[in-house]
């Protein structure tokens, strides 16, 4: 079976080429083959084509593979481990294979470097274990809500790559376009193994637990693999997802995969490639990372050590004796569903190389109704799964809402906040029995509307300064104006009696102004919650954390 291909893009002189391979000349690459010109050196050590034994070793059966290349020219190709170990080296005149088999457990990764003394052509390489493995069959679930654009492009390259790719057959059996628009024609989407279902807008959460459903009546189904509409994928994530599970070792088994994130706006920038729940804040220690050395791509191949890890919905597999034993998701609408799901596992997502996508950045994305979806989620999986000062954990997260909402004078979301509050404290029954479609059209008219701006926000780059700097500069009178990007930090504000927000991706944006008013309305109406939350919260965390297990049950 093959174990992962060597890819490469289309097309050279991509920002993202060195996520591929390394070179000393100008060669030409095309879908089928890399032309490279008499004295030219490439090598794939590399995020998607270095080999990285040691994870192979460590969660799979496999013991020894074979490195397969199919060139034609004249010149040498070596295997190297670590770095810049020479495993073997073989030389190559005319059309051949150049192959080589070793025992994966010397070494911790291994690439193909490849010499050309005259002109040469790479038609292909493999990595690849004729070791029996068990039988792996996914289902591909990607929810969808008014992004025609991205959604066609994700399913024309799987119509075009989904074929003759795994000893001749799919790697994917079944892919299911949930709609929660309900706008798409079945006759541009569905094909033997594509089907359209159109669902009530209920959300990310709401979509993704739909696929798992309809995914759930093919019994031969054994993975549910999550992928957001609007991601860049390369095909190959979906074979190595499938060949690292055939192999995957008992004792895992039930663990999930998770997909790594790269920006969209900086190709070779990884985001995220699993991340820690620490009681409601997101620590990503992979943020920002350069992936075109091996040194970082080895770097991040090792998984995050704390135990609550958890994988992204932008690409993460789920096997099927999870879901049976677990349930489906609760029923958050958007925002830390992915989180929940996976701290109720328990077990550390596992990352390979080379299963990823590109997303774009979420650091300008904070509308209003997101607020409250973050709190009033956060609040229900830390009332879960939290292990001691819940109510502690909660009166926290207010006083913290208060604070970025106040000093960024976001002061409508700060009733978001509180509406979130509130509605946790309701319980479970309570957001069973939800119209979650039309509750979350009603959340639309608290916030703040986006509206087209004919201008760019400034740059992003901000001074650090401390909690009592911020505090003190916002009881100083403020005067100026300003246009900062959405994700700007509490600084920006400093200073500042009105701001233009901007979304600088689409030029979209919104005005706030300081108000001492609102400022103090929005500290009552925090002393006010947190003496419900001081007096109603245990009875609601004890019917979340039921809710769970009755999920559990009654599966």
């Amino acid at each position: 079976m093959i174990l992962q291909n060597i890819i490469w893009p289309n097309t050279t002189g991509s920002e993202i080429t060195e996520l591929y391979y390394h070179t000393n000349n100008n060669i030409i690459i095309s879908e089928n083959n890399i032309y490279l010109p008499a004295n030219t050196t490439i090598c794939f050590d590399t995020y998607f084509n270095s080999f990285l034994a040691k994870k192979w070793a460590e969660y799979t059966k496999i013991e020894i593979v074979t490195f397969e290349i199919e060139v034609s020219g004249k010149g040498v190709v070596q295997l190297i481990a670590d770095k810049d170990i020479l495993i073997e080296q073989k030389e190559f005149d005319g059309k051949k294979k150049v192959s080589f088999s070793i025992s994966i457990q010397k070494y911790s990764f291994y690439y193909l470097k490849l010499y050309s003394d005259d002109s040469t052509i790479i038609f292909r390489g493999i990595i690849k274990t004729d070791m029996i493995g068990r039988d792996i069959r996914l289902a591909l679930v990607i929810c969808t809500y008014n992004r025609e654009k991205e959604l066609f492009k994700n399913i024309e390259i799987l119509k075009e790559k989904n074929k003759n790719q795994v000893d001749q057959k799919s790697v994917l059996e079944w892919i299911y376009i949930i709609d929660n628009a309900r706008n798409l024609k079945k006759n541009l989407i569905e094909e033997e193994k594509i089907q359209l279902f159109p669902n009530p807008n209920t959300g990310g959460t709401g979509g993704f637990t739909r696929g798992m459903k309809e995914a759930m009546k093919e019994n031969s189904m054994t993975h549910i693999i999550l992928m957001d509409d609007d991601v860049q994928i390369e095909f190959e994530a979906f074979l190595r997802t499938k060949s690292f599970l055939t192999y995957i070792k008992k004792n895992y088994e039930e663990h999930f995969l998770g997909g790594a994130m790269f920006r969209k706006d900086i190709p070779y920038i990884l985001h995220a490639a699993g991340e820690n729940w620490l009681d409601g804040h997101i620590e990503n220690p992979y943020k920002n990372t350069d992936m075109r050395t091996i040194n970082e791509v080895v770097k991040v191949s090792e998984n995050i050590i704390e135990n609550q890890a958890y994988a992204g919905w932008w690409y993460c597999c789920i096997p099927r004796n999870y879901v049976e034993k677990k349930g489906y998701p609760l029923p958050f609408f958007i925002h830390v569903d992915d989180v929940e799901y996976s701290l109720r596992n328990g077990k550390r997502p596992i990352y390979l190389n080379g299963i990823a996508v590109w997303h774009d950045e979420f650091e300008d994305k904070k509308s209003s109704i997101i607020e409250y979806y973050d709190v009033r989620n956060r609040l229900i999986t830390n009332s879960i799964y939290k292990k001691e000062n819940r109510k502690l954990n909660a009166i926290y997260i207010i006083c913290e809402r208060l604070y970025a909402n106040v000093f960024r004078y976001r002061y409508k979301d700060f009733k978001l906040s509180i509406k979130a509050v509130e509605d946790f404290l309701k319980g479970p029954e309570w957001l069973f029995k939800l119209d979650t479609e039309m509750y979350h059209k009603k959340l639309m008219e608290y916030g703040y509307k986006m509206k087209n701006v004919n201008t760019i926000s400034t740059s992003c780059q901000y001074p650090k300064r401390n909690i009592l700097y911020i505090l003190l500069r916002y009881f100083l009178p403020a005067r100026k104006k300003a246009r900062i990007r959405i994700g700007a930090p509490i600084i920006a504000f400093a200073g500042k009696k009105k701001v233009l927000l901007i979304d600088p991706k689409n030029r979209k944006g919104f005005l706030v102004e300081k108000s001492w008013i609102e400022t103090i309305r929005c500290i009552v109406e925090a002393l006010k919650i947190i003496k419900k939350v001081s007096l109603d919260f245990s009875k609601a965390e004890k019917a979340w954390r039921k809710q769970v297990i009755k999920d559990e049950k009654n599966f």
